[in-house]
């Protein structure tokens, strides 16, 4: 075996003498790890090597910082190990887009296969998969392979990609199997942070997600124990302070890599039931029982190559010398290159996704490996002092925090009112009175409407002080004879007993609308003014459910089944939304099959020239027929993609099939028809839209000129500044942006200046009743006007009748789509259109 280590900063390429000693190896692996920030730079290396030594397998991930001749290289640097096998084989694979995690790790071992596998080293990116779900795949297929690597890490955690041969991939993984009966392998693992405090248990998760843990949003937890400024400072404060979860013997880290509202997103999977603990880590002891050097010195002397796959988690905490000394003395043993991670990959028996770990994977092959010269150093541990400050008196808060938090398990820190736990009991003691008295009792679900406006309006402080205001006016409309407790958020419950009737119940709303009417000054000067509505579901014992997870479930679901937020709204528990539920489920399973078994389908609805009445295009809208339910309209199918995350992989379909369906017509009729397609919410909040997008056009060969891409006003509010750097990139491949319901949102003249759209699309609510309503005649007109003035086409959805077509014409109107033309037609019959038109 031939090894060597190239460290590369900004625009430095490699030097070519190195390359080219390994041109007469037929079996050559080069592992590259990057912190560049530019990934031209990379990809200008990538090529370099592979047209140097293209028998090269090439696999690698972005970092934060590299390993390099057992030296730590920051930000800013490329680092290339490469490695010329005498006997060993090299398989290698990648995928992008995997359907799941599980499934990505079951694919790429199948493809490698297990027979004579010795190892395994495979990156995955952090945003797309769940790398314990994608190890659990692995060793799914090949249970005694080895696995070594990690998740692919960047400063900010976001952005991550891994690197197939000459391709770097944001969303994705990629994979190598080394095999040979005279390759040694030997990998270990070091932890070393501890549980601090006292032991909870998680309430609500969804794999790597974590919305409570004992009952508490986990930023609220960590806010109370460790304080505002720790919170602010998440994801990247999470390196100090990981998730300790308790599974059997074993405590594993989770650290928090993202953080969405109140939740945080962890480095691993958490379920519900699950113990945990916050954790932390004393650099002294970590550094003291590290002892991944000696355990390699006495059970795999004289290696060809360390690899040291480290967590990120232990260079952003641990003092840098710390990390510093753990890294040379495995540079006294064999060069030592790797790369520092979100996750690493480990197997011994069973597989583990570790966080906060050094992992080592210790390569030889033969007896003729290369021999190595150590700098015959003595390295000795960094000097206390310059830890043990950190851990001092660090550890005695956050003992004298956890007495403090024992009042977390059953009280709301903010509004001082019992939460969901302390609810669940007297609850259920509630029910065990009026059973025995034959009495009933009720549980209200009060939400307010429309809380996150007002706090994105007011900021945090202002969001928490008008929660503690709703808490006490709540509180005082339904009486010191009812409970009132805090469930979540901007969300309460109470419990009213002895109830007789449903006006009994009526009465406590009542009050609740009428103290809710009263403005809520928040601040001292008085000027943050808010009024407040609710939407409250209820539920009774013994009606709607005999114990106390029953009935909250009921009154939750009855809560739930409330859309409309503009004012007080109250619904009690009825048998049929359980009918509603069990529909969406049903519904929501079945948009999986229906993306598998191609029951989707597109309609397209005509555009048409208003002045010359010639056909421009049509707007691609997709519909759905159940094998069971039929027809569904998009209307109720949407929500629910929107809702279970497949929105995304909807829209790209739809996208797909629109150019395709496109590219055959413009193939046959030459007839230069744009076809607009909708973008979700999610697929514009994307960082890949554009790469995305332009996939769709190299896959079908449509002209991207014939491409419209159709957003709505709501959805541009967030990160506009990407939103607009995404257009201009489209646009300029000739791809024309429309801007969707104009008039409905915030009809932004700022925005509209600076998005670089082409099309304004008036919507149909305006145009229904042009013809009788004048306010609305006047918008239009107006629209109309200022969509020219700015140099945009207009265009008006939901014509229906030659009135309203008219005055449409008559105010300046481009072009129209509705009934009075075409309803949204099946592909063939649009085809005729087609005809007629060039008729």
């Amino acid at each position: 075996m031939q090894v060597d280590i190239i460290s590369l900063q900004g625009g430095e390429s490699p030097d070519l003498s190195v390359i080219n000693r390994f041109q007469a190896f037929d079996s050559i692996l080069i592992q590259v790890f990057s912190s560049l920030p530019r990934q031209e730079q990379l990809i200008e290396v990538l090529d370099l090597l592979a047209e140097r030594l293209p028998q090269a397998v090439i696999v690698g991930a972005s970092s934060d910082a590299v390993v390099t001749n057992s030296t730590i290289l920051d930000y800013g640097s490329l680092n290339l190990t490469i490695i010329g096998f005498e006997s060993t084989t090299l398989k290698f694979a990648y995928l992008e887009n995997a359907p799941d995690s599980h499934s990505a790790g079951e694919l790429l071992a199948r493809e490698l296969g297990a027979e004579n596998a010795r190892l395994f080293i495979t990156f995955c990116d952090a945003e797309s998969i769940n790398g314990e779900e994608y190890i659990k795949g692995i060793h799914a297929v090949a249970p005694d392979v080895l696995i070594a690597g990690g998740v692919a890490a960047t400063p900010t955690f976001t952005d991550t990609f891994v690197v197939a041969g000459t391709r770097v991939i944001p969303n994705g993984a990629v994979m190598i199997s080394l095999s040979s009966d005279s390759l040694q392998v030997y990998t270990d693992q070091s932890f070393g942070w501890q549980p601090v405090g006292q032991e909870y248990v998680v309430t609500k998760a969804t794999a790597n997600r974590v919305d409570e843990i004992s009952y508490q949003t986990p930023a609220a937890l960590f806010r109370h124990y460790l304080g505002d400024g720790v919170v602010d400072a998440m994801p990247g404060a999470g390196s100090a302070f990981p998730l300790m979860l308790k599974r059997g013997n074993d405590l594993i880290a989770r650290g928090i890599i993202g953080v969405e509202g109140e939740s945080f997103v962890v480095s691993g999977n958490i379920c519900e039931g699950d113990s945990v603990y916050i954790g932390y880590g004393n650099p002294k002891a970590i550094a003291n029982e590290n002892l991944l050097t000696d355990r390699l010195r006495q059970n795999f002397s004289q290696p060809d190559i360390i690899f040291a796959y480290y967590c990120i988690g232990r260079k952003l905490f641990l003092p840098r010398n710390v990390v510093e000394y753990e890294i040379d003395k495995l540079g006294t043993v064999a060069p030592t290159a790797g790369l520092f991670t979100l996750g690493e990959f480990y197997t011994r028996d069973q597989p583990h996704l570790l966080n906060f770990s050094s992992t080592i994977v210790s390569l030889r092959e033969g007896a003729n490996h290369q021999e190595y010269v150590a700098t015959g150093e003595r390295l000795e541990p960094p000097m206390p002092d310059v830890y043990e400050l950190v851990a001092d008196g660090l550890f005695t808060f956050i003992d004298v925090r956890t007495r403090e938090l024992s009042s977390l398990a059953y009280y709301d820190d903010l509004t001082g009112l019992p939460n969901h736990r302390s609810f669940n009991n007297v609850l259920s003691d509630a029910i065990a009175r009026a059973s025995i008295k034959a009495t009933q009792c009720a549980v209200l679900v009060i939400g307010i409407n429309k809380f996150s406006q007002a706090h994105e309006r007011g900021g945090h402080q202002a969001g928490d002080a008008l929660l503690q205001s709703a808490a006490r006016a709540l509180h005082e409309a339904i009486g010191e004879q009812c409970v009132l407790a805090r469930l979540e958020h901007s969300k309460f419950i109470a419990l009213l007993e002895n109830i007789t009737s449903l006006q009994d119940i009526q009465g406590v709303i009542d009050r609740v609308a009428t103290l809710l009417s009263e403005p809520i000054n928040v601040g001292s000067s008085g000027k943050n003014k808010f009024y407040l509505s609710v939407n409250i579901g209820a539920a009774a014992y013994p009606d709607n459910g005999q114990d106390a997870d029953t009935i909250i479930k009921h009154a939750t679901i009855c809560h739930g089944a409330i859309r409309d937020e503009s004012k007080n709204n109250f619904k009690f528990f009825s048998p049929a939304m359980l009918d509603d539920i069990t529909r969406r489920s049903l519904i929501e399973d079945g948009m999986r099959e229906a993306l598998e078994d191609d029951q989707f389908h597109l309609c397209y609805q005509p555009k048409i020239d208003i002045k010359t009445g010639e056909l421009t295009g049509a707007e691609a809208l997709i519909r759905w027929d159940h094998p069971t339910l039929g027809p569904i309209p998009p209307t109720e199918f949407i929500p629910v993609a929107e809702e279970c995350g497949l929105i995304e992989l909807l829209g790209t379909w739809v996208l797909l099939e629109a150019c395709r369906q496109a590219k055959v017509w413009q193939d046959a009729y030459k007839a230069g028809l744009k076809i607009a397609v909708n973008l979700s919410a999610r697929q514009l909040d994307s960082k890949f839209l554009y790469q995305k997008v332009m996939q769709v056009i190299d896959a079908t060969g449509l002209p991207p000129e014939l491409l419209e891409l159709e957003v709505t006003e709501s959805m541009l509010l967030n990160n506009i500044e990407q939103t607009i750097e995404c257009f201009d990139n489209l646009r300029r491949h000739g791809i024309t942006i429309s801007l969707d319901d104009f008039g409905t949102g915030y009809s932004s003249l700022s925005y509209l200046k600076r998005l670089p759209v082409e099309h304004l699309k008036i919507d149909r609510s305006f145009i229904s009743e042009l013809e009788q309503n004048e306010n609305d005649a006047s918008i239009v007109s107006a629209i109309i006007l200022m969509g020219h003035i700015l140099g945009l086409r207009i265009i008006a959805e939901g014509v229906e009748n030659e009135v309203q077509l008219n005055l449409l014409k008559q105010n300046g109107c481009d072009e129209f789509q509705g009934y009075l033309y075409s309803p949204p037609i099946r592909p063939e019959a649009f085809e005729a259109f087609i005809k007629n038109n060039r008729a």
